[in-house]
């Protein structure tokens, strides 16, 4: 049981590292003394040199003093440039800097052309993004009966971690590792995806995987084993269905000579799953309580 979870952890370790590294591939946008107005819903006004987004969704709000004050989105009213125009969609939705080498010059000429970041750390369409790390975290149930012992447990927790290539401006292809530990299963394996642009925010995928790896709690595990996933994501949360096919080995005859019958499973699950930073964070803390247990002797 802790070499599976052991490689679970260290799935989730390497999505969370990727939190901390500069995966927008930004151009550099130098500092301003041009006043940049944030008007707040509670009404008041910060005088700001640079309005960003950050971290979990947060605005990075750079004050004239150097001093970063963060808020969350929905404080924000409005987004003001200096020549009064508002920018709030621009830092709110599209996750853009303001101001920034590509907004109008002062005399009204075009600025500089914007050019389309090579990877980032939220999927986008190809407009804003050639491709895009992957990090979900699930929580799925269930649909059907466990048909061997062991599965009094419908909930399922799932991780994964990979990347995405946006091919046209509607489609993007990729691939991601997959982990999912309930109380009867665990499962490791790999999917290859493809997604849909619907709207700038909201996409289809449809992945099929490979199931590498796995264990039952009281019947043989067989790999490989397969997987076909479909989601809806809207933002970073999401609606998805999985359909699982694995083999298992159970015994029929434990004295010598051993005898072994193979049996069938097709296990259907739906839940939600959360991407981006949320997704990070919902597996962090799986890892801290996974580490927990551990730390405490819970897998002895």
């Amino acid at each position: 049981m802790f070499d599976r979870v052991q490689i679970v952890m260290t799935l989730v370790t390497g999505g969370v590292v990727l939190l901390v590294l500069p995966l927008s591939a930004r151009a550099s946008e130098p500092s301003s003394t041009a006043g940049v107005r944030v008007v707040l819903t509670d009404g008041d006004t910060l005088q700001a040199v640079c309005v960003r987004p950050a971290s979990f969704d947060m605005v990075a709000v750079e004050m004239p003093n150097s001093k970063i004050r963060y808020v969350t989105p929905n404080r924000v009213r409005a987004v003001l440039d200096s020549r009064g125009v508002d920018r709030t969609a621009a830092v709110l939705e599209r996750r853009e800097t303001i101001p920034s080498p590509y907004d109008p010059k002062p005399d009204g000429s075009p600025g500089a052309p914007r050019p389309i970041p090579g990877l980032t750390w939220r999927g986008r369409p190809l407009a804003e993004t050639r491709s895009f790390m992957i990090t979900e975290f699930g929580v799925l149930a269930r649909i059907d009966d466990y048909p061997y012992f062991g599965g009094d447990s419908r909930t399922a927790l799932s991780f994964d971690l990979g990347w995405m290539k946006n091919i046209s401006e509607s489609g993007a292809v990729g691939f991601s590792g997959y982990a999912l530990v309930s109380d009867p299963t665990t499962r490791l394996g790999i999917r290859g995806r493809y997604r849909r642009w619907l709207s700038r925010k909201t996409s289809i995928d449809i992945s099929p995987g490979i199931l590498l790896g796995g264990e039952d709690t009281d019947i043989e595990y067989d790999p490989p084993g397969f997987v076909l996933g479909a989601t809806l994501n809207s933002g970073l949360v999401a609606l998805t269905v999985d359909a699982e096919y694995a083999k298992n080995l159970d015994l029929v005859h434990d004295t010598l000579p051993l005898q072994w019958e193979e049996r069938t499973d097709v296990a259907w699950r739906a839940g939600v799953k959360f991407g981006s930073s949320l997704g990070l964070l919902g597996a962090a803390s799986l890892f801290a309580l996974i580490l927990a247990i551990g730390v405490s002797g819970g897998f002895d």
